[in-house]
């Protein structure tokens, strides 16, 4: 198997189940938080073709920052250099996706909300999930040579 074949379906089996979890988390979170469980139902219903068109695009945009990812590994950039442009691509994408979805079915989008989870995102998956992806791709990489 091709070196970029083979880091792509790295990329893609670590990041599918760990997004899939992260959307639970969420939902359940907002539906306990708000103290009625059944705000998960209504939170599914009502975004749900966000939430879909927001997993598409990051199963598109997973193949071209896999590719990106294992072209900065290729150039001996560094692992938190990598996994920061990762994290920015793969975030910036991601969540356009899900607030032009919003916007389009008319759903509310608070502005300052949205920042603060833009924000965050970049900053965890840098340092967690970009991180251990640009390392399993760099460890990889660093075998075949």
């Amino acid at each position: 198997m091709d070196i970029y074949k083979r880091n792509m379906l790295i990329v893609y089996l670590t990041a599918i189940p760990s997004v899939l979890i992260v959307f639970a988390i969420i939902i359940v979170t907002l539906g306990v938080l708000s103290g009625q469980p059944w705000l998960i139902v209504i939170i599914l219903k009502e975004y749900f073709l966000e939430f879909l068109v927001t997993f598409l695009s990051f199963l598109i945009t997973l193949r071209i920052g896999s590719n990106r990812l294992h072209e900065n590994l290729i150039a001996r950039k560094g692992l938190l250099k990598t996994s920061f442009s990762f994290s920015l691509f793969i975030n910036s994408i991601i969540l356009l996706a899900f607030s032009l979805m919003a916007k389009l079915n008319s759903n509310d989008v608070n502005g300052l909300l949205f920042l603060i989870i833009y924000l965050s995102s970049i900053i965890i998956m840098t340092f967690s999930f970009g991180l251990l992806i640009s390392y399993i791709i760099k460890r990889n990489i660093n075998m075949v040579n």
